[in-house]
């Protein structure tokens, strides 16, 4: 069975088009990996093939630089296309971000680009929840330490996403209306602790936003 899984990117700095849809990983790696030896054994791999199902590859729409000194700043080839909140030994890239949302149970997990050459070698927090229970935004988290650079080129990878099911992703236009919602629904956070993630599925569930959301997202396909 496909599930349908609906995309955006919220549009805080810059608008939507900017982004690419997220790629098949299996395609996208194909290019980095044809100089290997190795190249068609691993491509054929059975066990390889099963890991990486189901996972999608999100790139940066633009090149842009951190740099954490004394204070953290970004340097961009663009007037501050992305914003970011630094916190001891960790930085979140925030700003214009993906969404997804399906309207069955699909676990989504937050994976670092880890097949693809040249990327930052930085830790980088990974994370998982159910876009069938709940509506949010995701972006890579990476961490290092004052004094280290994260450089991102132009349709590099900035992670990858991987779900538990098979899928077929539909394309949204960001709405207003449908920005006031799912904020309204994050920001419970800092009034009210959900707990464990069971506390954000049920809490989504009793504020019966859900249909409204699928509402606006089938007005608005791509």
């Amino acid at each position: 069975m496909v599930i349908t899984v609906y995309h955006t990117n919220t549009r805080n700095l810059f608008i939507d088009a900017l982004w690419d849809d997220p790629a098949p990983l299996i395609k996208d790696i194909q290019e980095d990996f044809r100089d290997f030896e190795t190249y068609q054994r691993v491509m054929k791999c059975p066990s390889f093939r099963e890991h990486i199902k189901n996972t999608y590859v999100i790139k940066s729409p633009i090149e842009f630089t951190i740099e954490w000194g004394e204070t953290s700043k970004i340097v961009a080839d663009k007037p501050k296309v992305f914003s970011d909140t630094l916190y001891p030994h960790i930085q979140i890239l925030t700003g214009d971000q993906p969404v997804f949302f399906a309207e069955s149970s699909v676990q989504i997990e937050v994976l670092p680009a880890f097949l693809h050459k040249d990327m930052p070698r930085l830790p980088f927090l990974s994370g998982s929840y159910d876009i069938g229970k709940w509506c949010r935004p995701v972006h890579p988290t990476f961490l290092f330490e004052r004094g280290e650079t994260l450089h991102i080129k132009e349709n590099q990878p900035l992670m990858y996403v991987r779900f538990n099911k098979k899928v077929k992703l539909k394309r949204f236009r960001y709405t207003e209306a449908f920005d006031t919602e799912m904020q309204g629904l994050i920001q419970t956070r800092d009034l009210k602790s959900h707990g464990r993630l069971q506390g954000f599925y049920d809490f989504f569930t009793r504020s019966r936003r859900r249909k409204f959301l699928l509402d606006e997202i089938k007005k608005n396909l791509l």
